[in-house]
């Protein structure tokens, strides 16, 4: 009972940290973003009519980016490559499965002899929202 409480409190300790670094991240983007915007509204000002619009723009993608990377963090890194190569026959087969999928009475029969585990639900695929099906074309 004591470990759960403790797993529970590092838990409720990791998200208030992580809330506090997000709040500290949405701050300084606000910083420049308010600061970059009055500056570029100056600056649009001083500069019309003058060339040189493409460094302006280069220097307010810089600053997109920078921003971007201040309230995301670090870019993702790849956790894995890719493998190695598959054989051919597998590859005709797999991609006409994943492509048009299987025929519904042989889904249905894979379904009955497989069943989905219970501790693992991200093996089973959403349900679709009706609206969205609604409005997919059928191919």
């Amino acid at each position: 009972m004591k470990r759960k409480q403790d797993q529970a409190s590092k838990r409720r300790a990791k998200r208030k940290r992580l809330l506090k670094d997000l709040r500290k991240r949405m701050e300084k983007f606000e910083r420049s973003m308010g600061s970059s915007s009055s500056s570029q509204n100056s600056k649009s000002l001083d500069s019309e009519g003058e060339s040189g619009n493409s460094s302006d723009n280069d220097r307010l993608r810089e600053e997109g980016e920078v921003s971007l990377s201040v309230i995301l963090g670090d870019e993702p890194k790849s956790i894995r490559g890719k493998g190695p190569p598959l054989c051919e026959a597998l590859v005709n087969w797999w991609s006409s499965y994943l492509g048009a999928g299987l025929e519904k009475d042989v889904r249905e029969a894979l379904s009955m002899k497989y069943k989905k585990p219970k501790n693992c639900p991200l093996l089973v695929a959403p349900k679709l929202n009706p609206d969205i099906k609604a409005s997919l074309t059928s191919t």
